[in-house]
């Protein structure tokens, strides 16, 4: 360091503070690009999440509406307890938990 020109130090410490910050922002672009690249993956899953919510949604209210068509199918018997279908509907609806209207849909 003696044998250089004060304008070659001058030169030399700015070319480290340089490359110093090319390697930070390098750094710091990497990072942000993994971040989005992770938070575009969540948004996905998320997206992919509420799709198979909202199917399962449909099938389960083609499923009850179903139910109710067999319901109240009065073919078979007109014993005081209504049909087969309505009893193991009844069951059905107990053992799952859905609210007591389903059965009479």
């Amino acid at each position: 360091m003696k044998h250089l020109s004060i304008f070659g130090k001058f030169f030399l410490l700015m070319a480290i503070f340089g490359l110093t910050a090319l390697a930070l922002t390098l750094y710091q672009s990497r990072q942000t690009f993994e971040i989005s690249r992770s938070y575009e993956a969540l948004l996905d899953r998320d997206a992919f999440a509420a799709l198979n919510l909202s199917q399962s949604n449909r099938s389960l209210e083609a499923a009850r509406a179903s139910m109710g068509d067999l319901s109240n199918d009065t073919s078979g018997t007109d014993s005081p307890q209504g049909s087969p279908v309505r009893r193991i509907m009844a069951k059905v609806v107990n053992a799952f938990g859905m609210p007591n209207n389903v059965a009479e849909c």
